[in-house]
């Protein structure tokens, strides 16, 4: 008798299982920022295409995306009216994304000046900067373009005297 109610018990367990697997999943709110930010990357870089930004379908545009994090558009869909039942929750998924996004603005420009001192020292030296190993850490890069952000600002800063008479 005991060995019986155990299977049941089993196959009860089983069929919530399945039953629950079968409805759309809640993301969770640290792959949901990340999910978004990239949905607002792709969505900047169809509005830089204008002739595509008018056509997209954005269930077909984002497909890509859910499929990389293992969700699909009803996931999504409902994580979004769940989040949106608890308004702070809901504006923290968009502050997470935010602040991912503003990590990757922040990589990309690194990158940009080590590119441009690249260029630079492969005009003066007439050698492939990639040839050599500098041994050069982030810190270098960052105080550059400090330095840069500093000159800049500077200039723009910069209000005409007149003359005392």
């Amino acid at each position: 008798m005991g060995r019986r109610l155990f299977h049941i018990a089993i196959i009860v367990v089983a069929l919530a299982f399945a039953v629950a697997c079968n409805g759309p999943k809640l993301i969770p709110r640290g792959k949901l920022s990340q999910i978004v930010s990239e949905m607002l990357v792709r969505d900047q870089q169809l509005r830089a295409d204008r002739g595509s930004y008018k056509w997209a379908d954005t269930t077909l545009v984002y497909v890509d995306i859910f499929e990389k994090y293992g969700y699909d558009t009803d996931d999504y869909l409902y994580s979004i009216e769940t989040y949106l039942r608890d308004p702070e929750r809901f504006s923290r998924v968009f502050r997470d994304a935010s602040a991912i996004l503003d990590k990757e603005k922040a990589r990309v420009e690194r990158e940009i000046v080590k590119r441009d001192w690249r260029a630079q020292y492969e005009n003066v030296y007439h050698i492939p900067a990639d040839s050599i190993h500098f041994g050069i850490d982030e810190s270098y890069f960052k105080k550059l373009k400090e330095e840069e952000d500093l000159r800049n600002e500077k200039d723009s800063l910069e209000i005409p005297l007149r003359p005392v008479e």
